[in-house]
């Protein structure tokens, strides 16, 4: 989105405590000593901000686009802009903030993970198995913040936008599921209840991360100088790719619960692992043959209870008529972002627009995608009423 004059009179006329009418005369004065500077041949430099130059181009061969003759186009004047080291090192700061800001919410969720953990130790029964599912979140976890962590800044601010984005995916990822970490915390805190829906939201926590760390592992084992220590870091937190777990568990979800589908998933399957060899070809899991699983979450909502928007449908799908499980409102929201992820939000939600991606953001986007449905399809087992 653009900034046009009128919006910067307005910000003018709102920071400068000026009329209008003197916050526009003192814009269009600006801008015509730049243009007048410019038009003058001579260079415009704005400390802290840039500097306008104008360079001086010469007569060069050209082409005709329509009759395809060639011609020669005329000398001409051009105007470039070269950003200055501050603004520069301002617009890093501000596009790696939410990098760091993720970074730093995992540091923070490792500590509530582990109190978690020291008192779900003093529970008996079903909050063993919580405490485990817990444990392998905790170790994801690290794995993240060490992973992350160790990037050099540099070879950051070295990166596009769309390039950090796609980079730093598993630690959005993880930020979005984590704050069920917070929900589990403060609920086993403040109850002497034991509660079995921290079992099912913690072992959808366990697949999620499980899923985010070898996405990790993945896109950053593309670029070892980013990351050199990567291998003995996953080994030291014990990270292993569960795909094939997920793989399974999903299998038998459908088999009990859309058993009609259980032949797209076997397509899907058959493709996913013979492309696997020859990374170059994971485009090919695009389409029909990743986006069925949305279109069974979406249509059976949209038919069953009339809900249209996207989010709404996958917790319909997870709880029908019952009320959503507070806990799980996290895992829902990790499974919407890749849904937006996958889909690239366009106007039918149905088509995969992965564009101008690595292979190993491509690995690890389709097994965060395999997490994602095993995870949903688990919370829906124990908690979908009709």
């Amino acid at each position: 989105m653009a900034l046009t004059k009128s919006d910067l009179i307005g910000s003018v006329f709102e920071r400068a405590g000026l009329r209008r009418a003197g916050a526009a005369q003192l814009v269009e004065s600006i801008i015509e000593i730049i243009k007048s500077t410019l038009e003058r041949g001579e260079s415009v430099l704005i400390s802290g901000f840039g500097k306008f130059c104008v360079l001086e181009k010469g007569p060069r061969r050209g082409r005709n686009p329509v009759t395809g003759n060639d011609l020669v186009l005329d000398a001409r004047r051009v105007v470039t802009f070269k950003c200055s080291g501050v603004l520069r090192e301002r617009m890093n700061e501000d596009r790696l903030e939410n990098y760091f800001a993720n970074l730093e919410k995992a540091k923070q969720r490792l500590d509530i993970v582990a109190e978690t953990i020291e008192s779900k130790r003093d529970n008996i029964a079903i909050e063993v198995e919580t405490v485990g599912n817990l444990e392998i979140y905790k170790r994801n976890q690290e794995f993240m913040i060490d992973a992350y962590g160790n990037v050099p800044r540099n070879a950051l601010e070295s990166m596009d936008d769309a390039a950090l984005e796609r980079f730093s995916h598993g630690l959005v990822s993880a930020s979005v599921s984590g704050e069920a970490a917070y929900r589990i915390h403060d609920e086993t805190l403040g109850s002497d209840w034991l509660y079995g829906h921290h079992r099912d939201v913690s072992a959808s926590l366990a697949s999620l991360s499980a899923s985010d760390s070898t996405s990790v592992v993945f896109v950053l084992g593309e670029e070892p100088q980013l990351c050199p220590d990567l291998d003995e870091i996953a080994r030291r937190h014990s990270i292993q790719d569960e795909t094939n777990t997920h793989i399974e568990s999903i299998r038998q979800h459908l088999k009990d619960m859309f058993p009609e589908i259980c032949e797209d998933f076997d397509a899907f399957l058959l493709k996913f692992r013979a492309v696997a060899p020859d990374t170059s070809q994971y485009q090919d899991l695009s389409g029909a043959r990743s986006m069925f699983f949305w279109k069974m979450i979406f249509g059976f909502s949209e038919q069953r209870y009339g809900v249209t928007r996207r989010r709404r449908q996958i917790e319909k799908f997870v709880f029908g008529s019952g009320a959503p499980l507070r806990d799980a409102e996290p895992i829902i929201n990790s499974c919407y972002h890749l849904w937006c992820e996958l889909s690239g939000q366009d106007s039918s939600g149905m088509s995969v627009k992965l564009g101008n991606v690595t292979s190993g953001y491509i690995q690890g986007l389709f097994r965060r995608f395999l997490a994602s449905i095993a995870s949903l399809l688990e919370l829906r087992e124990r908690y979908f009423q009709e």
